[in-house]
């Protein structure tokens, strides 16, 4: 992962701010690291977008701790499923929001329900 750290915070992954991933933000992929050589990465980063279809469990998108993914709901695709790897026991918070709320003033409108599930559903 990298990203934009515009207000020298020393965190990516805020929202309204630039950050990616290698392979992409909707399909990461590891890097190869060695002991002697390091490791070498290029990739490019942006607004993160959610990746369709993400309809069913089977299809979800990439979501990561400390990021955020834009996603898009209408008429017919009122449900999206996201998964994330938690990488330690603790308390996490979750949250949606309106992001284009303010101009088209459906996102003001939205009741979004959250579910946790495992692997399995």
């Amino acid at each position: 992962m990298a990203g934009e750290d515009e207000s020298g915070d020393t965190l990516i992954g805020v929202p309204g701010r630039r950050f990616g991933a290698f392979g992409g933000v909707s399909s990461p992929k590891a890097v190869a690291v060695s002991s002697s050589a390091g490791g070498f990465a290029s990739f490019t980063i942006g607004y993160p977008v959610e990746k369709e279809p993400n309809v069913q469990l089977s299809q979800a998108s990439w979501l990561f701790i400390d990021g955020y993914t834009e996603g898009s709901l209408s008429t017919t695709d009122q449900t999206d499923f996201y998964r994330l790897q938690v990488p330690t026991a603790g308390t996490y918070s979750f949250e949606t929001a309106g992001f284009f709320g303010n101009f088209c003033s459906f996102a003001l409108d939205l009741n979004t329900t959250l579910t946790l599930l495992d692997q399995n559903g």
